[in-house]
């Protein structure tokens, strides 16, 4: 028996979609570690080795074997990645053949795609293809070409596909993770309060987005800048509106950057249909309407963007020739 899957390395979290079944595992790339074994050992990885207590930091250290979709650490990451195919049932075998197709940045390189077809064969895939997402973006939109912007969490993947491939494109770190920067900075300087990135994702989602209510005020726990312990704040959410406005007006300079240059035929394509926008990211209130603003385009959200890329895989197992065609 052939098993096919995908699977989405793009962001802050593994989306693996299996032939089929649809989406079967959506978790953070994460794993942790035993500090004292001599031999390398996984006590947990996704969303339980998150709920790690510091209690168990004592013997156990959390490792992210994956970072912006390339391997950090290959150990690790052949042992996530166990991990999760037996999570959702998959024993690779002789009889049971996994096929894999893994999706990728467009700014990773050819020792970086060759390393995460290594990770997935000691994984248990009998054969791995290693894509840019921005090609299952494509084929989940079913056009002929088209502009597209997948902002995760810990990247930003861009670029204008067609029938002949990837014509232009980037990574980037704007993207969710830097946003949460941002938020703590501002949490920081302005409020005197030291919160980490889950709480700075935590107030990303409570604050309105661009479009707050007037006068909104969220309460915040985090450290004491100056020592003295924890204490509450309450951060506006306007000022948390800012930190998004700043980022996404990066973000149009850098899709700008990529639009200009397309050839000039692609290039007027996009100013007459404008750019798809897909990620959890891309899911911020107001930000799609503010984008289409600063790039005086129009912005289509894509249908279930944060599983899009995965979905749009299938097709390349369904449709004979269509991912050779467009890696050609």
């Amino acid at each position: 028996m052939v098993i096919d899957i995908v699977i989405d390395m793009g962001s802050e979290n593994i989306k693996i979609l299996r032939r089929g079944s649809g989406l079967v595992l959506n978790e953070p790339a994460l794993a942790l570690v035993d500090k004292e074994s001599k031999k390398l050992a996984l006590n947990a990885t996704g969303f339980r080795a998150k709920k790690v207590t510091s209690e168990m930091l004592d013997s156990c250290v959390p490792v992210h074997p994956i970072k912006n979709a390339a391997v950090s650490d290959e150990e690790i990451a052949v042992l996530l990645f166990k991990d999760f195919f037996e999570k959702i049932n998959i024993q690779p075998t002789f009889f049971n053949r996994l096929r894999v197709i893994a999706l990728v940045g467009c700014g990773l390189t050819y020792g970086d795609r060759k390393v995460i077809a290594r990770v997935m064969k000691k994984a248990g895939a009998s054969r791995t293809y290693v894509i840019d997402g921005l090609f299952s973006l494509y084929s989940y939109a079913d056009v002929k070409r088209g502009f597209f912007v997948d902002l995760g969490g810990a990247a930003a993947n861009m670029g204008f596909v067609s029938t002949d491939g990837l014509v232009a494109g980037c990574q980037s770190d704007l993207a969710g993770n830097a946003l949460n920067e941002l938020i703590c900075n501002l949490a920081d300087s302005k409020y005197s309060l030291v919160i980490g990135n889950r709480t700075a994702e935590k107030v990303k989602l409570a604050s309105g987005g661009l479009n707050p209510e007037k006068g909104r005020y969220i309460p915040v726990n985090g450290k004491d800048k100056s020592g003295g312990g924890y204490i509450t704040a309450n951060i506006s959410a306007a000022d948390i509106a800012r930190c998004i406005a700043e980022l996404a007006d990066k973000l149009a300079l850098l899709i700008n950057s990529v639009l200009v240059s397309l050839p000039e035929d692609d290039y007027n394509f996009v100013c007459k249909n404008g750019i798809h926008l897909a990620g959890g990211t891309a899911n911020i209130n107001g930000l799609p309407e503010y984008l289409a603003e600063k790039l005086k385009l129009k912005v289509c959200v894509v249908k279930d963007g944060e599983e899009a890329p995965a979905a749009g895989g299938v097709r390349f197992y369904e449709e004979k020739g269509f991912l050779k065609k467009l890696i050609k």
